[in-house]
Formats: structure tokens, C-alpha cells, sequence
């Protein structure tokens, strides 16, 4: 048998009684032991055995692979590749950050290129982190808000590759936000048929549009005009043409883009308060809601289940004018709200009206109003 204790390899040794002749080494060579893990007196297919201090020797395995093997779990599987050596390490190749420089709210597009990556994160300034989304093989995108000058100057945004447990290097990209400073004024370019402007409300693009009120030939009509963000003409549409008209207010869901508009308009020889919906900005107009004849209406409230027309309605009492909310459901007939201040014991004695609205509370169930109210003498209060 041949064992190895430590670093040394003992040999076997002939021992006679009485006078020894001189020692005989056994080559390795003899017991064709040269450059293999085993020996001859191993070739019967016996396995080796370990004892305390004492550790057998490896061979060639099955596979045809040689050395020891070491479990996954203790070496790593993302550590090494197939032939032992380390596995490479994600690799950004390229960032950008587009435009890099921008003067206008923006949402900048971040795009980045890697290898041997699963994914990318992203670390701004701010301390805000956040993964990119893939976008092919090697590709990953993002974006970053620039919508406030409080973010104004020069910033780098750092990129870190990673797969799994490994972790590559990072890698920045700058960009500059140059926005006007907070509360600053920004003068618009007047273009356009002239006219009087009753409201203003911005698309969830951050353009604006205005709702106004031209004349021509003598007669009032509305229209809806789109802007960029510098006030410079981008379209003029006329609302309900060629009709009598006169805009009040508009409304526009910020995260739809949906429309409410608030116009008088003839009805016969009266005219009545309109209500119209549109689906997005060069749709057309949709009737939602049409007010009866001594109704007048002021302002104009908006959430996605219900609009509410606000202003006062001609009552036949000392007191001439009611505080008024209609209420418009999709399917459902209008649903008027008449207030009159101080009900009761001094009812009737104030004129009331209400200038403006708007739904508030949590989930936007509550209606407020604003107005004035008057003693029937004309007196404010």
C-alpha cells in the first residue's frame, strides 16, 4: 500500500532477520506509480480509505474532468464558469441621457446598454433609486422628471449593472436641468382672433388650453384654443359653431385628458347654460347637460362620475335669487341643488349665488362652493 501523510510518500521497505542487506528502494516506475493518483496495489478497484490525518488521493472522474469538485452552494454558482475560471461581471457600454441639457419641463429618456447583465439600477441625486426597465436584449430604459426649477443645475445619474449576486461597475451620466426659476414670470406670445379668455386648463401633456369667448358680426362665439408651453399658437377650433356663444369655464382630467366645457348658449328667444363633454383634445363635443330657462351658471366642477354646474336660479320669493348646484351622472337625469342662506326664520331675506366649485375630500365626494349672499335691500354680508 502506498499512503501520503502530510507532503511525503513512503515506500515499502524489505525487512529480513539478522543481518539486513542493503536497503532496496521500489521505484515508482515498478509500481507503474509515476504521475497517477492511485496505485498498483489499487488496481483491484478497492476504494481508498481516510483515516485521521491521512488523505487519499483524487483521481480522474467519471466525466473525464480531473481535480475535486466543489459544491455550488459552497463556491458560488455565479461565481465561476463551466471551467472554473470567474464568471465576467456585468458591464455598462453605454448610458445616455436624452436631452441631456433642457430648458422646458421634460421627462428626460435615460437609455442604457450592458453586458452579462440582467438588469440596471439606476441612483439619482435625490438618494431616489430605481430599476430600469428592459428593453432587449442588452437594453434598458428609464426616465428622469425635470419638471421644476428647484431641480435647476448639473447632475450625474449613475448606472449599476448587476446578475444575480454579481455586481458590476458603475458608471454615470450628466445632465442639466435650466428651468426658469420658481415664481418667475414668462410672457406669452398674443396670436390669434382676439377675444376674452373665461378659462384656462392644461392637458396631461403640459400644454394649456383656453376656452374664450370672440365676436363676430356682432355676435359672440366660443372657441378652444391650444397652445405650446411658451403661450405660442399651436390650433384655434370654434366650439359649437355658428350658433350664439359664450364661454364660462373648462375643466380637463389631468391624467385623461378628457374635457368639460361650460357655455350659454340659445335656446328659442332665451338663453340657457350648456354642458358638453369631449373624449380628448380634437374630439368633438358631447351634450351632457342643459339648463333651464332663468338658470344662470357660473362655474363648472369636474370628476370622472359626475360634473356639477354652479350658479344661482331665479326663485320667486323677496330674496329673487337661490344658490344652485346641478349635478350631471352619465345615464341619469340632472339633479338640482337649491340653496338659500339661513333657512328657517330669516329664509328668503338674502340673495344668493354661487360663484365657484370644485369636488374636495380624499375620494373627492364633497362639493364646495363659493359665493355671496346679500340682504334683499342689496346690503352685502
Amino acid at each position: 500500500m502506498i499512503l501520503r501523510i502530510g507532503s511525503y510518500l513512503l515506500l515499502p521497505l524489505t525487512v529480513l532477520l539478522g543481518c539486513p542487506p542493503p536497503l532496496d528502494f521500489i521505484t515508482c516506475e515498478e509500481v507503474d506509480a509515476c504521475g497517477t493518483s492511485g496505485s498498483s496495489s489499487n488496481s483491484g478497484g478497492e476504494t481508498p480509505t481516510t483515516g485521521e490525518g491521512v488523505n487519499t488521493v483524487t483521481g480522474d472522474n467519471a466525466d473525464g474532468s480531473s481535480g475535486t469538485t466543489t459544491p455550488d452552494a459552497e463556491s458560488g454558482a455565479d461565481t465561476l464558469d463551466t471551467t472554473g475560471e470567474p464568471a465576467e461581471l456585468p458591464l455598462i457600454v453605454t448610458r445616455v441621457v436624452m436631452p441631456d441639457y433642457t430648458a422646458e419641463n421634460a421627462l428626460l429618456d435615460v437609455s442604457v446598454t450592458a453586458e452579462n447583465a440582467e438588469g440596471v439600477r439606476m441612483l439619482l441625486e435625490n438618494g431616489d433609486e430605481v430599476e430600469l426597465t428592459p428593453a432587449g436584449p442588452g437594453e434598458f430604459s428609464g426616465g428622469i422628471e425635470a419638471y421644476t426649477g428647484l431641480g435647476n443645475g448639473k447632475h450625474t445619474a449613475i448606472f449599476t449593472p448587476w446578475r444575480n449576486v454579481l455586481v458590476g461597475e458603475s458608471k454615470g451620466a450628466d445632465y442639466v436641468i435650466a428651468l426658469p426659476a420658481p415664481g418667475s414670470e414668462s410672457g406669452w406670445q398674443i396670436d390669434g382672433p382676439g377675444g376674452r379668455v373665461a378659462a384656462i386648463a392644461v392637458l396631461p401633456d403640459g400644454r394649456p388650453v383656453e376656452l374664450g369667448t370672440y365676436q363676430e358680426m356682432g355676435t359672440p362665439h366660443c372657441y378652444l384654443h391650444l397652445r405650446d408651453k411658451h403661450g405660442k399658437s399651436v390650433e384655434f377650433v370654434d366650439l359649437l359653431p355658428p350658433a350664439y356663444c359664450r364661454a364660462i369655464d373648462l375643466k380637463i382630467d389631468r391624467a385623461s385628458g378628457q374635457m368639460h366645457v361650460l357655455v350659454e348658449r340659445e335656446m328659442g328667444d332665451d338663453t340657457v347654460w350648456w354642458a358638453g363633454e369631449i373624449s380628448g383634445w380634437g374630439k368633438g363635443p358631447k351634450n351632457i347637460g342643459i339648463g333651464a330657462v332663468g338658470d344662470t351658471a357660473l362655474a363648472l366642477a369636474a370628476r370622472p362620475d359626475v360634473v356639477a354646474v354652479c350658479g344661482s336660479r331665479a326663485v320667486p320669493t323677496l330674496d329673487k335669487l337661490d344658490a344652485l348646484a346641478v349635478l350631471l351622472r352619465p345615464g341619469e337625469l340632472p339633479e338640482p341643488r337649491v340653496f338659500d342662506y339661513r333657512p328657517g326664520a330669516d329664509e328668503h331675506k338674502f340673495t344668493d349665488k354661487t360663484r365657484d366649485c370644485a369636488f374636495a375630500g380624499d375620494t373627492g365626494d364633497t362639493l364646495v362652493c363659493y359665493g355671496s349672499v346679500y340682504l334683499r335691500d342689496l346690503v352685502p354680508v
